[in-house]
């Protein structure tokens, strides 16, 4: 690091980390190799009749297969769907409880007494 530091401005160095924020790390990823060796295998084995496109190796790579970025249509589509599941959890969770009023638990056996010394 000492060595680093003696080479590059700090503005230099803080303009590689933006960069490597933005774009990811520069060099060889360390997922690089057991994803290609991941894809070669899966596509050694795959049906070119039920699977025509070879199946790619980033999404063996940490974080898989970047993933196209959203609409604000889509957003809200999400959101209305999540909003929907929410509420079917709460009902779910009400109706539960109400089961459990009407269920009432058994009482615990009692605790054995301590064994005594004769």
């Amino acid at each position: 690091m000492g060595e680093l530091l003696a080479t590059i401005s700090s503005r230099e160095l803080t303009e590689w980390v933006a960069y490597e924020a933005e774009h990811g790390p520069i060099g060889v990823r360390p997922d690089w190799g057991p994803s290609l060796l991941a894809s070669l295998f899966v596509n050694s084995k795959r049906d070119p009749k039920r699977h025509p496109q070879p199946i790619k190796q980033e999404i063996f790579m940490l974080g898989g297969a970047p993933q196209p970025e959203q609409t604000p249509e889509q957003m809200e589509a999400i959101a209305a769907m999540a909003a929907v599941g929410d509420r079917a959890m709460d009902e779910q969770r009400r109706r539960i409880a109400e089961a459990m009023k009407d269920d009432p638990q058994p009482e615990p056996e009692p605790e054995a007494p301590p064994p005594t010394e004769d």
